[in-house]
């Protein structure tokens, strides 16, 4: 299957969410059981073990709602976006469908879909990738530093490598903000 609309990094920082299985002064619990993508998350380690648990349990639904309004926009409406969706659907249906194939629909279908529909089938397909499910597993979480509605996240990936990622807190509910977390990656 080829990711051809959720830009890579965004798939590293949702995958590579809070495992919590350590002891770190910032770590609350264990990491059993999922919130609600509707429920209020108290803080930025309950957000991540959210992600986590939603790629875990190959919920692209759920993840996407992860993603905050902004970097949700951007994925689905900025002009870059609308552009790749707008080539896909222009593609000749023998070749749209080696594509969609694995997404329950077929090229007709794909065409007549928005392109927040379109996020949420390749959403779907990506938490179901053993790269992702693995990555999600071993992932663990360190810490956060929460300045109001914003806070920088930092996970430590199985190599014990150190990311960063961007939250801002939406409706009370602390989500993943990709522009903020590419630039992170840029420092």
């Amino acid at each position: 299957m080829k990711r051809f609309l959720v830009p890579a990094l965004a798939l590293a920082i949702i995958a590579g969410c809070g495992k919590d299985d350590s002891s770190s002064s910032s770590s609350g619990g264990s990491s059993g059981g999922s919130t609600s993508s509707g429920a209020s998350q108290k803080t930025p380690e309950e957000a991540f073990k959210d992600m986590q648990a939603r790629v875990l349990a190959k919920d692209g639904k759920g993840l996407w709602n992860c993603i905050c309004e902004k970097s949700r926009k951007k994925m689905t409406e900025s002009d870059e976006a609308r552009k790749q969706m707008d080539q896909l659907k222009g593609m000749p249906d023998e070749q749209l469908g080696v594509i969609v194939k694995d997404m329950g629909v077929t090229p007709a279908e794909f065409k007549k879909l928005s392109n927040e529909e379109i996020m949420l089938l390749q959403m779907n397909q990506v938490v179901k990738e053993e790269s992702e499910q693995k990555k999600a597993r071993e992932t663990k979480w360190k810490e956060a530093k929460i300045d109001g509605d914003k806070a920088i996240a930092t996970t430590i990936e199985a190599d014990g490598k150190e990311e960063k990622a961007a939250l801002v807190k939406e409706g009370g509910t602390w989500k993943i903000d990709i522009e903020e977390t590419d630039k992170l990656k840029e420092k």
